[in-house]
């Protein structure tokens, strides 16, 4: 099978694992197990095509991971620190759901789908300390957008009840 070349391409974009190599990969169009159940036409390929900022970027969170002590190996994380980590995504324009897809190994399609994501948003991740262990992250806080949320003087950053008298 060929692999597309992209390298004159003008488009911006490129395939996800020529940048994020450990990228895991879900193209359900190209195989049977889509709601169709047969491959869909046009599909020549599983490859998944982002720009190259939005690759890049996917790239950096998870190179940042691995030097916090996280390292990425298929499904799973190899736990090498004896420091908890929480992560802090704080994303626009749908990167958020990218990065949180791929650190969590949830189908991007899906993220977008079924998570009820905003155009801006914060994301908090918890990565558990058991050295030497796999471990997985925990979602602690998803698509928090009270940050931008507020009145037309400008964004509320934190909104407090009032007690009744």
């Amino acid at each position: 099978m060929s692999r597309y070349n992209l390298s004159d391409d003008a488009s911006g974009f490129v395939l996800v694992t020529d940048i994020v190599p450990d990228a895991i990969l879900e193209i359900r169009y190209y195989s049977t197990y889509n709601f169709i159940g047969d491959r869909i036409d046009g599909y020549e390929q599983p490859a998944a095509l982002l720009t190259r900022e939005a690759a890049e970027a996917l790239k950096l969170v998870s190179d940042d991971l691995a030097g916090q002590g996280y390292r990425h190996e298929g499904l799973r994380y190899l736990c090498e620190t004896d420091r908890e980590k929480t992560i802090a995504l704080f994303s626009h324009g749908g990167s958020g759901a990218c990065a949180l897809g791929h650190l969590m190994q949830l189908p991007f399609p899906y993220v977008c789908s079924v998570m009820p994501y905003d155009f801006t948003s914060i994301i908090i991740l918890n990565f558990p300390v058991r050295k030497g262990k796999w471990v997985f992250p925990r979602l602690e806080l998803f698509n928090d957008i009270a940050h931008i949320q507020g009145s037309a003087a400008g964004p509320v950053l934190q909104q407090v009840s009032e007690k009744p008298v």
